[in-house]
């Protein structure tokens, strides 16, 4: 059984804690679920709190002001968060300078 397996047969066995209720599957193109999330993050520009709307702002002005592009950039980091989840949400101390420089060259390169 996989992680998404075992995940959805839990989610499934506790349908009012989980909140996702029964209708639950594994998808074979999480490109789409990505894009996806990509899309709604960045729709929540005029409804965000300060700090991610902000965030969304300077994401935009530096991009040209392109949500494909960004919807793109965003769906390409989610397929690849094993790669950077841990060096940016996991660490005590973020050093936010030598992230750019890291991920800056990734994104740019794909």
């Amino acid at each position: 059984m996989t992680i998404d397996a075992f995940c959805r047969e839990l989610a499934l066995q506790q349908p009012l804690l989980s909140g996702l209720g029964g209708g639950l599957e594994i998808s074979s193109d999480p490109g789409v679920l990505y894009h996806r999330a990509a899309r709604r993050t960045l729709e929540c520009i005029d409804s965000a709190d300060g700090e991610l709307g902000d965030a969304i702002e300077r994401l935009l002005l530096l991009r040209d002001n392109s949500w494909q592009e960004m919807e793109k950039l965003l769906a390409t980091m989610l397929a690849q968060r094993d790669k950077w989840m841990r060096e940016f949400v996991f660490s005590p101390r973020q050093d936010w300078d030598a992230l750019r420089e890291n991920w800056s060259g990734r994104l740019v390169a794909r």
